[in-house]
Formats: C-alpha cells, sequence, structure tokens
C-alpha cells in the first residue's frame, strides 16, 4: 500500500513538475498523462475536479483511503517520461539508446528509490508489473505460463455485470476498434495483475483509471476472446 511519505512525495513531485497555473488551476489539455496526474491529486486530497483538470484546494483534505500503490507509480512513471527526466525503451526505441532506471535525473530517482521502484540504479522486482503498464519493452514480458495463469482466474471470477457488458458491447457496436475502447475501461478501473478483479478498496488502495495501460489491453483480448467463444 501506498504510505503517507510516498504520498506527500508523490503529490510534490506532480505539482512541482505538473501544469498547475498561478490559479491554482490544473488543466489536463486531453493529454493522458496529465489527465492521470490531476486524478491522482484528486485522489490524494490535494486538489477538486475542475472542467478539463483540476483546482487545488487551500489545505490538504487527507483521504480516507490512498490510491493505489501500483496506480500511483505508473502515474508518477508516465509524468516523470513526459517531462523528459526519465528515458524508458519503447518499439521505436533503438538498440543505442540509454534508457531505464540509470537515465532518471536525481529528483525522479529520489522518487522512485522512495517508492520502492528502483534500487542501487536498477528496477526492483515490484516495479516489473508497474513497468509492464507503463512501458512493456523497459523489461522482460509475463511468462506464457504466467499470462495464461491470470487470465484463468479473470475468467473464473469475472463479475457478472462485466460479463454482460461485454456481451452488450459485442451486441452494439460491429467495429473491433470502438468495442476494444469500450471494454479498455473495464480492465483500466477494475482489474489489477496479481490481485484480479477488484472489491476492497481498503485492502490495497482505491484504484486509479490508468488508462493506456498495455498490460490490461492484452488481458482484455484474452478474456473477451474466452467469454465470446464461451
Amino acid at each position: 500500500m501506498l504510505t503517507e511519505t510516498q504520498a506527500i512525495a508523490v503529490a510534490t513531485y506532480l505539482l512541482t513538475n505538473g501544469p498547475v497555473s498561478s490559479s491554482g488551476y490544473l488543466e489536463h489539455g486531453c493529454e493522458p498523462a496529465w489527465g492521470m496526474a490531476c486524478d491522482t491529486l484528486i485522489s490524494l486530497g490535494y486538489a477538486t475536479e475542475a472542467p478539463r483538470g483540476a483546482r487545488l484546494l487551500p489545505s490538504l483534505v487527507r483521504p480516507d483511503v490512498f490510491p493505489r500503490w501500483d496506480d500511483t507509480c505508473s502515474v508518477a512513471l508516465s509524468i516523470a517520461e513526459q517531462m523528459c527526466r526519465i528515458r524508458l525503451r519503447h518499439f521505436w526505441s533503438g538498440p543505442d539508446d540509454e534508457t531505464g532506471a540509470g537515465s532518471v535525473d536525481l529528483e525522479t530517482a529520489d522518487l522512485l528509490n522512495l517508492l520502492g521502484l528502483v534500487f542501487s540504479g536498477e528496477w526492483t522486482d515490484a516495479a516489473v508489473p508497474v513497468l509492464w503498464r507503463t512501458a512493456p519493452e523497459e523489461v522482460g514480458p509475463p511468462t506464457e505460463q504466467e499470462f495464461s495463469a491470470q487470465v484463468d482466474l479473470v475468467v473464473a471470477d469475472i463479475p457478472n455485470d462485466v460479463r454482460d457488458r461485454i456481451r452488450s458491447v459485442y451486441a452494439s457496436h460491429k467495429e473491433t476498434v470502438l468495442r476494444d475502447r469500450q471494454l479498455d475501461w473495464a480492465f483500466y478501473e477494475q482489474w489489477r495483475w496479481c490481485d484480479g478483479w477488484l472489491s476492497d478498496e481498503r485492502h490495497h488502495g482505491c484504484p486509479l483509471g490508468v488508462s493506456h495501460d498495455p498490460l490490461a489491453q492484452r488481458v482484455r483480448a484474452a478474456v473477451v476472446a474466452r467469454v465470446m467463444g464461451a
């Protein structure tokens, strides 16, 4: 779970590096990373929802439940990369490009160490599932056995409302891209690697809808194929 010390450090990082105006307004500009930063600051009790972003509160309102650690880490990495504070490997990266935990600036390195993502300049084991969601080429993918086991659990425990949503989307839309986009959000918001379908937010924290999550997209594709093929 996210600790209070980690929560303060993440909020400080987002406020320092985010698009905060002198009036205390944060406009995400329809940029996914900034949108997630706004959602995170709201969940951490530093801001309230506003049109196209968030507005800082006069003082911190500590939430009853902090956001999930893994979600918060994903947002922090996305913002760090957006601001060129770290270089992560993607499919378009060149073979000689310097990427990874060693490419961070000092401020970002301190945050990643505090979050438990980096130790002695290397990614930790805990960082691997987070990177699968933000920059999967940065680390090795889950094995086929690990992935299949996760999909089996997701299908076995799928909530009725999600199963119904899958079938409804398929009945209403023939366009594959539209179907995928609609169903991705069910996984962005309600599923996490190892934890499966989320139910008790007090156990691991309040989930943040981390958009453009390639791990969730991959699991969604496999689960939908199983559900619709049943």
